[in-house]
């Protein structure tokens, strides 16, 4: 039977903690959001953000050598892009909310 080294234990160990923290980060964005179109639009984008983060981890695991290195390259562009582009619609939608609000 094998067993976890302590280096790999507390790289597991801080992975979840960066991960259930991401999830609380992800989920206070979402329920502080003034209006309901802009919590919908920020539930869908956080949602394929996260599919698409975990997809893409899937695929560094799961490919040959080179392709995996190129899925990492595209984790490291697409998701902050995406986060960028969510955040900056998100604005929008929030301005466009206040404008008929008031």
């Amino acid at each position: 039977m094998t067993t976890l080294s302590p280096g790999a234990f507390l790289g597991i160990a801080i992975s979840a903690v960066a991960l259930l923290g991401s999830l609380i980060g992800t989920l206070s964005v979402i329920f502080s959001a003034p209006g309901k179109g802009e919590r919908t639009y920020l539930a869908m984008g956080y949602l394929v953000l996260w599919l698409l983060a975990f997809g893409f981890l899937a695929l560094c695991f799961l490919l040959p050598s080179p392709w995996a290195h190129v899925a990492l390259v595209a984790f490291f562009v697409v998701i902050p892009v995406g986060a960028f582009r969510i955040t900056m619609k998100s604005q929008i939608i929030r301005k466009a909310e206040s404008l008929k609000n008031s």
